[in-house]
């Protein structure tokens, strides 16, 4: 006599990982690892990767967030900061600026009054 055919076929349904699959190994050995437990195990294994994920996805956005906020705030800083010296350094320069000014042009009228004076005295 034959067998009709199977009404349900199994499949295998569940994603089995690699610390599930030590679990199944040794669920056929011991009678206190049922089918239930084992995919308690699989669903824990597989929101510990979800829960995983998630945390990284997460860290990715925050730290763009702080790489865009971080850059920002370090430029104004430097900016800042690169203001205040060149607002110094002008302020330093300025009266050493005028006193190198002063000097060289008294020393010019000098120099001129001293040969045009030589020219009208007639001594060359």
């Amino acid at each position: 006599m034959q067998q009709p055919p199977y009404q349900f076929v199994p499949t295998l349904t569940d994603v089995v990982l690699p610390a599930t699959a030590l679990t199944a190994a040794t669920a056929d050995t011991d009678p206190s690892n049922s089918p239930a437990s084992a995919q308690a195990i699989s669903t824990d294994a597989l929101l510990s990767q979800i829960q995983q994920r998630v945390l990284q996805d997460v860290t990715d956005r925050v730290m763009q967030q702080i790489e865009t906020s971080l850059e920002r705030h370090v430029r104004e800083a430097v900016a800042a900061v690169a203001l205040s010296h060149a607002s110094a350094i002008a302020r330093d320069l300025a009266p050493a600026i005028e006193s190198v000014v002063t000097d060289t042009l008294a020393h010019a009228l000098q120099d001129a009054l001293a040969k045009e004076l030589g020219d009208k005295s007639g001594y060359r």
